[in-house]
């Protein structure tokens, strides 16, 4: 003997409750999306210092481009990831803030060569090479050559400095772009959206 099903709804009732929680989620993604896009609007219309006609001027984050020589002054956020070139400080160190890339809010130590600090500090004009290695998302490790007046450097990690790093305790720091916009080691690492 079989038992006829037991129906509590008809099938058009029990939709409903099913529309109704994909119409919420499908609203709630909507506006999560727009606050997102709205967030990346503003930062990406920041402005930073860039050396452009023998001067620094304002440059959008979102123009500045590799190999372009940017100025970050004491307490503002990095647009790119620069190696540093030279600092306020005489010896080529700056300190840095990794809380917005690591969540560790002690300070670290950066350093500019002492082949490009002098030429820094000294307003002379750098012309060079620096050869990286591809984009990537390890922020703790950096391996690049930097090819000025006939000679070649080493660069580590700790000439480098990346997007979303504050500048502390150093008046201003000049450094090169290497990486920008979506090839920064932050954006890489930022959490994808799966579709």
């Amino acid at each position: 003997m079989l038992l006829p099903p037991l129906v509590v709804f008809g099938r058009t009732v029990s939709l409903f409750p099913l529309l109704f929680v994909l119409s919420v989620t499908a609203i709630k993604d909507g506006y999560e999306d727009w606050r997102r896009h709205r967030s990346d609007r503003n930062e990406n219309n920041r402005e930073a210092l860039v050396h452009q006609s023998g001067k620094f001027q304002f440059k959008r984050w979102k123009k500045i481009w590799v190999g372009e020589v940017v100025k970050i002054l004491a307490n503002e956020t990095m647009p790119c990831d620069m190696v540093l070139l030279g600092t306020s400080d005489p010896s080529g160190i700056a300190y840095i803030q990794t809380m917005n890339l690591d969540g560790e809010s002690n300070l670290k130590t950066r350093y500019a060569r002492q082949e490009t600090t002098s030429l820094v500090c000294e307003g002379e004009t750098i012309s060079g090479v620096i050869r990286c290695e591809q984009t990537n998302r390890n922020i703790y490790e950096f391996t690049a050559n930097m090819e000025l007046n006939g000679h070649r450097f080493p660069l580590i990690q700790s000439n480098i400095i990346l997007r979303g790093c504050q500048l502390m305790n150093t008046e201003w720091a000049v450094g090169v772009v290497v990486y920008a916009g979506q090839e920064t080691k932050a954006m890489l690492n930022k959490d994808r959206i799966s579709i």
